[in-house]
């Protein structure tokens, strides 16, 4: 039955410990002091009601620990401070009325966790900062709202994690960066109104895995980039629609796995 209002962290706390407010389900809102260089694992999970959470102008947190905010069904909004390199596992999961994420400029992220947002339901879009190079398992997953994913330019991204994106179901298209060299298994999966995928120019994907795309049922086209050597069993099974395979120019497919197609 704890209730706390912005105004009642002090300015002088540097650590926010394991759990510190799990579960305080009154919380209504939070400001975090600019003097916090670390919060634990949990800290924030399953406050409720906490509709939201500011960090402090300069701040220097690192990280987004696991399972930060998980279960903060009322939080709204949420701006990531510039100095934060990782959102670890679980750490904004289940937040379901979550709308809008944003990225302070210059910032230095370079991973976000496995189910970091899973489970976000009122998620509409969102923009991978240029830094991020892993993109975890379900990091995504059951986003059912999710209808624009934009990858910021000068992307380094390099892996798609398994189930990624799986059951976005209002994703109508994605542009995979060039930089990408896997798309791990499931990643698409069940993505029922996925529509266009495209891979930017000079792509070096080499490995698109297991059932990647299937069930996208509203895939019409696919090209495949020619740095691909496997297409895993399954990437594009129940893909209904798809009327349109093509291979780029000197390609290097060397596997197709059974039920690719």
């Amino acid at each position: 039955n704890l209730e706390l209002t912005r105004d009642k962290l002090p300015n002088y706390l540097k650590i926010i410990g394991s759990s510190a407010f799990s579960n305080c389900k009154k919380i209504s809102a939070v400001a975090i002091p600019s003097s916090v260089i670390n919060i634990a694992d949990g800290a924030f999970r399953g406050c409720s009601g906490m509709t939201q959470c500011i960090f402090t102008k300069d701040i220097q947190i690192e990280k987004i620990s696991s399972g930060t905010f998980s279960g903060c069904e009322s939080l709204e909004n949420i701006t990531i401070p510039s100095s934060v390199k990782t959102i670890e596992g679980n750490a904004f999961s289940n937040c379901k009325k979550l709308k809008k994420v944003n990225f302070q400029e210059e910032n230095i992220l370079t991973q976000i966790g496995y189910y970091a947002f899973s489970g976000c339901e009122s998620l509409e879009s969102i923009t991978i900062p240029a830094g991020v190079t892993t993109l975890g398992g379900n990091v995504f997953a059951q986003c059912k709202n999710l209808k624009e994913v934009e990858f910021e330019n000068g992307s380094v991204l390099t892996i798609i994690g398994n189930q990624a994106f799986y059951e976005c179901k209002n994703l109508e298209t994605i542009t995979i960066p060039s930089s990408v060299t896997r798309i791990e298994s499931c990643a698409f999966q069940d993505c029922s109104n996925l529509k266009t995928v495209e891979f930017a120019e000079e792509s070096v994907l080499t490995d698109i895995q297991s059932s990647a795309f299937s069930n996208c049922k509203n895939l019409d086209k696919i090209t495949i980039p020619s740095g691909v050597t496997s297409l895993g069993s399954n990437a594009f099974w129940e893909c209904r629609n798809l009327k349109e395979v093509e291979f780029a120019k000197e390609s290097k497919l060397t596997i197709i796995g059974s039920n690719a197609f």
